[in-house]
Parts: structure tokens; C-alpha cells; sequence
């Protein structure tokens, strides 16, 4: 049987395809890593606001600066947030490159396929063709 011209084709999608889940793998790795720093400055701001509750005499200063420290805390707990968020929509995007891949893939496979059976039955009628006339000259 001939080789076909979409062995290399599949080739080339099965590395594409490779190459779209490690960038999948890479997206959720960044995520959780956002999500773990989220939730460290989460605790952060639980303990600070903790301590500041606790504290039974506290100057004005102090006051301040743990209200101040506070607020720096959400604010950033609010950045992180939306940095979250972004990963989890780079990971969207990944995941959604790899299906495309993976169809593609499929597509050519299945393509592929076809044209096999295609050729084989072409084959097998030639084969036919051939027992049949070599039967005739027997006769």
C-alpha cells in the first residue's frame, strides 16, 4: 500500500495536539499557584484583622497602621482576585485550542481512514479482476 499523504499531516497534529495540552497543564499550574497566593493573603488579612481585634490597648498609631495594613490586605486580596480570574480565562482559552487540535486531529485520522479502505477496496476489485481473467484462461 502506498504512503499516504496524511501520515505526515497526523503527525503534525498528534505534536500540535501535544503541544496544546501541555500548554493546558501550564494554564491550570499558573491557576492554582494564583489561586494558593489568594488564598495565603486571605489568611493573612484574617490573622491581621485577628491580632487587631485582640489587642486590648492599641495607641492611635497603632490603630492606624493595623487599618491601614488592613486595607492593604483587601486591596490586594481584590487584585488577586481579578488575577485569578484571568488565569482561569487563559486556561478557557487553552482548553478550548486543545479540543480544537484534537478535532482537527480527528478529522485527518478519519480522513485518512477512508481514503485506506478507499484503496483497499480498489485493490481487492483489481485483485479480483485478475483471479477472474486468470480463471477465464484457464478454461
Amino acid at each position: 500500500m502506498k504512503q499516504h499523504s496524511y501520515t505526515k499531516v497526523i503527525q503534525v497534529r498528534t505534536i500540535q495536539q501535544k503541544q496544546a495540552q501541555q500548554q493546558v497543564a501550564d494554564a491550570v499550574r499558573v491557576r492554582i499557584e494564583e489561586e494558593d497566593r489568594l488564598s495565603v493573603i486571605h489568611d493573612d488579612r484574617d490573622k491581621a484583622a485577628s491580632a487587631f481585634r485582640a489587642k486590648q490597648k492599641m495607641s492611635v498609631a497603632q490603630m492606624q497602621t493595623m487599618r491601614s495594613h488592613l486595607s492593604t490586605l483587601t486591596r490586594d486580596i481584590e487584585s488577586q482576585k481579578d488575577t485569578v480570574h484571568k488565569a482561569e480565562a487563559h486556561e478557557e482559552t487553552k482548553r478550548d485550542a486543545l479540543i480544537k487540535k484534537s478535532q482537527e486531529k480527528k478529522m485527518i485520522e478519519v480522513l485518512n481512514d477512508k481514503r485506506c479502505k478507499s484503496e483497499q477496496k480498489e485493490n481487492d476489485r483489481k485483485e479480483q479482476k485478475t483471479l477472474d481473467e486468470f480463471s477465464q484462461r484457464l478454461r
